[in-house]
């Protein structure tokens, strides 16, 4: 995985988070949706209560597993967030932080540091570099 792309998590792990919190509610609403009425009325086939609750279980399972993926991916989001926030530089923390994490250009962000948007191009590759430099093992 390069650099860039391991950057670029940032921009999508939060609408992976929302998709498995919507997951994860999903079938908690559908397991304590679920259940046995009885009835007077007979009928030809009656619901197995065993059926049933072999369905609540597994939509209880799969919501578990929908909640230790958003787990899974919170840590991750933290732990690239800490490693940009560890960057010295304050240009190129700031860089790295507006550009993944707040989706910004570095046009905009060169207008704010102040410098032209080539030296900000600039600072953004060494900026991206250094990550590289710094955190490279663990992803690389």
């Amino acid at each position: 995985m390069t650099t860039q792309k391991y950057l670029l998590q940032l921009r999508t792990i939060d609408m992976e988070i929302a998709m498995c919190e919507s997951e994860a509610q999903s079938w908690r609403d559908l397991a304590t949706k679920m259940h046995h009425e009885p009835s007077d009325i007979r009928v030809d086939t009656t619901p197995s209560p065993d059926k049933m609750e072999s369905l609540v279980v597994k939509a209880a399972d799969c919501a578990r597993e929908a909640e230790k993926e958003r787990e899974c991916l919170m840590y991750k989001k933290r732990m690239i967030e800490r490693q940009i926030k560890a960057i010295e530089d304050s240009e190129m923390r700031f860089m790295l932080w507006g550009y993944y994490h707040d989706r910004r250009t570095v046009a905009s962000l060169s207008k704010e540091i102040p410098v032209a948007k080539r030296q900000g191009i600039r600072i953004m590759k060494t900026a991206t570099e250094t990550f590289e430099d710094v955190w490279g093992q663990t992803y690389l």
